[in-house]
């Protein structure tokens, strides 16, 4: 028992300094009812709330329409496109170090992962995206990507930001497998499928 209070502790102090390679440790600890019903992307469920965005209607492509799939973000627009129909967003993507934030919950919209399927675990500040493609995580303020327990490196960090979380949008869709154009003249993202 004692090694594994040492362990927890260890693994608490380098999540805090940023060390943590997995998270999971802290995670499981810190987030209560991790494997209940809990979900931290609910907005009725507290505070943690105010990091993502209010839940509206989705445009979550069905399964027949994977083929012509695609979804739009304009940079600094409130709105976003899935196949052409118009949602709206309550904060709008921008651009920083040569990349196109956005935030995530629309984001993970457009690459046809719902509510159930995000995590925000808030001790250790990670954001799970769970889709076919597997398990995607990101830690804000760290440019360490897994991807299916694989480390990768980005260039740029997950961001908070208007009180909302936003992650740079190209290593997100390439990893669920969509490709990814940016139209330098509209400011135009556009995730394909």
């Amino acid at each position: 028992m004692k090694y594994l209070v040492r362990l927890f502790i260890i693994a608490l102090i380098m999540a805090n300094v940023g060390l943590m390679c997995d998270g999971r440790a802290v995670a499981e600890e810190s987030v209560p009812g991790q494997n209940s019903s809990q979900n931290y992307w609910n907005p009725a469920m507290g505070p943690y709330n105010q990091y993502i965005a209010n839940d509206q209607q989705t445009g979550l492509p069905s399964e027949a329409s994977y083929s012509n799939y695609s979804a739009r973000f304009k940079i600094g627009s409130d709105e976003y496109y899935i196949n052409d129909v118009s949602f709206p967003m309550d904060v709008k993507p921008y651009a920083s170090k040569g990349r196109s934030f956005v935030p995530v919950r629309y984001l993970a919209y457009a690459c046809g992962i719902n509510d159930d399927e995000l995590e925000y675990w808030p001790a250790s500040r990670m954001v799970i995206m769970n889709g076919s493609s597997g398990v995607l995580r990101l830690r804000l303020g760290s440019n360490l990507l897994y991807c299916n327990d694989q480390l990768e490196i980005m260039d740029v960090c997950p961001e908070l930001r208007t009180n909302r979380i936003f992650l740079p949008a190209r290593y997100v869709a390439e990893f669920f497998g969509y490709s990814v154009e940016w139209d330098e003249n509209t400011r135009t993202i556009t995730i394909c499928g």
